[in-house]
């Protein structure tokens, strides 16, 4: 069965992700296609227990020049060698108590990886990482889960982590939001159309109420500049017919 690589990353980001001791075939292939979700190409493993075989591959899915490249290592300073930042990761906090590294909330990262080239460490499914590889660590990087069942699968776990960094910094919004003058406008004339229906003598019981829901709910929404001013253009027609009709 063949293999085909799907279209390679254009800017790659400057991480590389390192799988210590991976166990199972099936989730390497899997982590491979989520680092090239989130544009990473480089992925590296640290004296891995298993094959990168049929089974790799076929969980790739399009990601096959990821494991075509990816490089190993006989130890985890080797493979974050010249990197300016090394984060770890683990779902057992506890384990670290005492421990000099600083164990942070993944948003917390965004801040110290500004810049810089790093490389994320996962351990392997069975152990995670023993404390010789956290010394090789720079920081310490957890994901909050409930704590009757907190360790994840080993390619989810790379996926959140590479969504939280990263995500944010390249996807850019998809729509320009409403400016405040957008949202004040709108709330002046759905407050506008509220004043009409009470002049009409329709069943409002609470008209302020109602203005005020109205602002908290636009407040929250984030709707786009297209969006304020299709919702003026039929508040404002709507309170137009209100006063025609009396």
């Amino acid at each position: 069965m063949e293999f085909s690589g799907s279209r390679k990353v254009k800017h790659p980001l400057p991480v590389r992700v390192v799988l210590v001791e991976p166990e199972y075939s099936m989730n390497v292939g899997m982590v491979a296609r989520v680092v090239k979700n989130f544009g990473v190409t480089d992925l590296a493993f640290v004296r891995p227990k298993c094959s990168i075989d049929f089974e790799a591959f076929k969980f790739a899915k399009h990601s096959k020049e990821i494991l075509d490249e990816a490089k190993s290592f006989d130890s985890l300073e080797k493979a974050t060698k010249g990197f300016d930042l090394v984060i770890g990761t683990t779902g057992v906090v506890n384990r670290f108590t005492g421990d000099l590294k600083n164990c942070v909330s993944l948003p917390a990262l965004n801040s110290l990886v500004t810049g810089k080239r790093i490389a994320i460490v996962f351990g392997s499914e069975g152990n995670g990482l023993s404390q010789s590889d956290l010394a090789a660590c720079d920081v310490l990087a957890t994901i909050p889960a409930d704590p009757a069942h907190p360790i994840l699968n080993l390619s989810h776990s790379v996926a959140i982590v590479l969504y939280s960094l990263f995500f944010s910094k390249n996807i850019k919004p998809k729509y320009t939001a409403a400016e405040k003058k957008e949202i004040d406008a709108l709330t002046y004339l759905f407050s506008q159309l509220v004043d009409e229906a009470v002049k009409s003598k329709s069943e409002l019981h609470n008209p302020q109420k109602a203005k005020l829901a109205f602002k908290r709910v636009i407040g929250r929404a984030n709707i786009a500049a297209t969006e304020a001013q299709t919702l003026m253009a039929v508040l404002s027609r709507t309170t137009k017919k209100l006063k025609l009709s009396k």
